[in-house]
């Protein structure tokens, strides 16, 4: 056996420098999290929500929070409580029905449910997913609430009768299908919704005209009824301004002095020290006390001050982007230009990871909008004519432009837009031109084509 020394170097993080790298990394809402956590925790902390200036927004995070905790999604027989009738909860005192579980339960008033009937229609209700469809089960439903079968899928034929059209449906083409019917369109609707709805989506009008052997007009006629139909009755009902927004980490505004750079309270929670244990009152415990209260004094000290560096970097990559990226914020998305976290960091003298853990999970807000920190680094690709480099949105708006003025009777395939690019001195790929294709909701030729005979 062969023995011999072996010189390694290795460098191990201290739990410190690994809690400010995590707290630097975190989002808004994690921050607010962790320091209140901490701060019930220490009994020399104290963390007051109230200083973020949320005002009533603090308690509909809260509700929010609380709802998402609430489950329907396993019960018991004997949870048939949960769902017991009342007179009162099926009474016109809903006032406005500006929702959509008080617009259904309203128009259920008339057909005077029993316990069971009413058990199986609020759960049903609580289990629409976000189009309003009812995919689960309706075995699996009733033996969760503890009633029979039939009773089950006799309450949901009911609420399949119920407005909005197409509410409770188990698949979009029986939410259609339910709406077609009810507009009286014609068999070679109900047809297309039950065989071809793929094909009306990619317009290949021909397979269906000539698998249902009528004339591509007929289809298309067909298809322009299809376009009325509402594929998300829930839809209907969702309140854009009782949404949860984003909270924005970094503001950005321009007066004539320039721009301005402001990072928001919220992203970094302000730390107090208790003035009941100030380090000047220690003397007042005995030792073990001390020791403890010590050791929480440190813990809130060091808080306190990563959430000051995290606001430090925050502020200083923020400008650092908006230094690179001026012309975006003065004048608008069409002059972003490619960016990279080694451009910024280099700027700053910062090592690549600190700028990626400032970045990940942040927000900006300016006066185009609100923006993840993530999207003022667009890849570049190489423009051979001026030696410039161009953004992903500026290669799409070019995709867009050229099958805009294509000709629909032989449109541009994506090697043939790939190669204009090309000839336009943008190095890109038939599968970059797909995907970019792809993600701005543009159909492939086929759907593009105009099939008029």
């Amino acid at each position: 056996m062969k023995q011999g020394n072996k010189l390694s170097q290795k460098q191990e993080l201290s739990a410190r420098t690994l809690l400010s790298s995590k707290i630097l990394q975190m989002s808004s809402l994690e921050i607010i999290d962790f320091v209140n956590e901490q701060s019930l925790e220490n009994p020399v902390m104290e963390f007051l929500e109230e200083r973020l200036g949320y005002g009533e927004g603090s308690d509909i995070l809260e509700k929010i929070k609380w709802l998402n905790k609430k489950s329907l999604g396993s019960f018991e027989k004997s949870n048939i409580g949960i769902y017991e009738y009342d007179n009162e909860l099926w009474d016109l005192g809903f006032g406005e029905a500006d929702d959509l579980s008080s617009h259904i339960l309203m128009q259920l008033i008339p057909y005077k449910l029993n316990k069971e009937e009413a058990a199986a229609a609020l759960y049903i209700i609580n289990n629409l997913n976000q189009n309003g469809y009812y995919t689960e089960c309706p075995g699996k439903g009733a033996k969760r609430i503890g009633v029979s079968n039939l009773c089950f899928e006799k309450t949901l034929c009911v609420l399949r009768s119920l407005d909005p059209p197409g509410i409770c449906a188990e698949s979009l083409e029986c939410c259609l299908k339910v709406q077609a019917q009810r507009a009286g369109y014609d068999e070679y609707t109900t047809q297309i919704i039950d065989k071809h709805l793929p094909n009306v989506a990619k317009n290949m009008l021909h397979v269906i005209s000539k698998d249902l052997k009528i004339s591509i007009t007929k289809v298309r006629e067909c298809c322009e009824e299809i376009s009325t139909l509402n594929p998300r009755p829930a839809g209907l009902f969702q309140d854009e301004d009782k949404a949860l927004y984003i909270m924005p980490d970094v503001s950005v505004s321009t007066d004539s002095d320039g721009l301005n750079v402001t990072v928001m309270k919220q992203s970094c929670p302000e730390v107090l020290i208790s003035e009941l244990y100030s380090s000047d009152s220690f003397v007042n415990y005995d030792e073990e006390t001390k020791k403890f209260l010590r050791e929480k004094y440190s813990q809130a000290e060091w808080l306190a001050w990563c959430i000051e560096q995290r606001k430090s970097t925050i502020l200083s990559v923020s400008e650092s982007i908006a230094e690179f990226q001026k012309e975006f914020f003065l004048y608008g998305k069409e002059k972003l230009i490619p960016l990279r976290l080694e451009d910024v960091a280099n700027n700053l003298g910062i090592h690549e990871s600190t700028v990626c853990r400032t970045v990940m999970n942040k927000y900006l807000q300016c006066k185009w909008g609100v923006f993840p920190l993530s999207y003022f680094f667009p890849k570049g690709f190489e423009n051979s004519q001026n030696n410039n480099e161009s953004t992903a949105m500026q290669i799409k708006e070019q995709i867009k432009y050229l099958i805009s003025i294509e000709d629909k009777n032989k449109p541009f395939t994506d090697e043939q837009l790939g190669k204009i690019l090309n000839e336009m001195g943008i190095d890109i790929s038939r599968r970059t031109v797909a995907k970019y294709r792809s993600e701005m909701l543009i159909n492939a030729v086929s759907g593009r084509k105009n099939h008029y005979q």
